[in-house]
């Protein structure tokens, strides 16, 4: 009869099987899978708010108030609107910067949580990151 370890979570307390647990890269140390669950679940309803609740209805049907408009220069043309536009706009790039190491391997952080770990090139390994478990991108 094998009996498994049980351990205490560091951030709720509960005791679970040792197999269970998982370092997580937002609470940066080995929690429960019930902590996991739980910080998912929060992030995906704090990322889309109920259309129909009360707030959400009452920030939409509320007029703009105190819009101030601005004043044109007299030689503001096309140019000077596309400027306004992209000027404080951050440039996204979609590539990851990946530093080449000796024998085909590489050296790649991880778009997700900026892990940096080996990655061989050749033979597709690891597939994931080790810490997020975020697919690697070819």
């Amino acid at each position: 009869m094998v009996i498994e370890t049980r351990v205490k979570c560091r951030r709720c307390g509960r005791d679970a099987p040792a197999s269970e647990f998982t370092v997580d890269y937002v609470y940066k140390m080995a929690v429960c899978a019930n902590c996991v669950r739980e910080r998912k679940a929060s992030s995906n309803s704090s990322n889309h708010p109920v259309k129909n609740s009360p707030l959400s209805k009452s920030i939409m049907s509320e007029p703009k108030q105190n819009a101030v408009k601005q004043s044109v220069a007299v030689d503001w043309d096309e140019d000077d609107e596309f400027l306004e536009k992209t000027a404080g706009k951050k440039v996204v790039s979609e590539g990851v910067k990946v530093v080449k190491l000796d024998s085909g391997k590489l050296l790649y952080p991880c778009p997700k949580c900026k892990y940096k770990f080996k990655y061989d090139a050749e033979r597709n390994n690891p597939n994931k990151c080790p810490f997020c478990a975020t697919l690697v991108r070819k």
